[in-house]
């Protein structure tokens, strides 16, 4: 787990395999009372809905959680610099675990950078056999 300071607000930065990114205890500096106050304990995208939307007659009816039901932490891949995150991103690599509880480290997992009114978003398919396939994505 990572700490943060940036302008009036702290906040730590961990990974978990099954939530993926997690942000904790974050406070912002109150400037009227001089002190640190706590608006979040605990966040994280858990059990995302995501209705794939693909009408063919085999698939129409399902919908995924993904974080729930396959791990959002699981999903996780090593990030690129100056293609993911800018260059003044700061990296924070993470650990994950095998089904037998071997650790091993992701390098890049995490970026961490400030951005103004833009969305960002890449997906990565890492369910078909033999192949790693990227879309990236950005609206400004």
């Amino acid at each position: 787990m990572c700490l943060f300071s940036w302008a009036n607000w702290k906040f730590h930065i961990g990974f978990d395999v099954r939530a993926g990114i997690v942000i904790s205890l974050a406070s912002i500096y109150d400037l009227e009372k001089h002190v640190y106050r706590r608006v979040l304990y605990k966040g994280y995208i858990s059990e995302l809905f995501v209705p794939y939307q693909d009408p063919t007659e085999e698939f129409y009816f399902k919908t995924f959680f993904d974080s729930g039901e396959f791990g959002f932490g699981l999903s996780t891949v090593s990030l690129i610099p100056n293609r993911d995150c800018p260059p003044h991103a700061q990296f924070i690599d993470t650990y994950i675990h095998s089904d037998d509880g071997t650790p091993s480290i992701l390098k890049n997992a995490i970026c961490v950078f400030e951005q103004y009114d833009s969305i960002m978003w890449r997906h990565t398919e890492t369910g078909i056999p033999n192949e790693f396939v990227r879309i990236f994505t950005t609206t400004i």
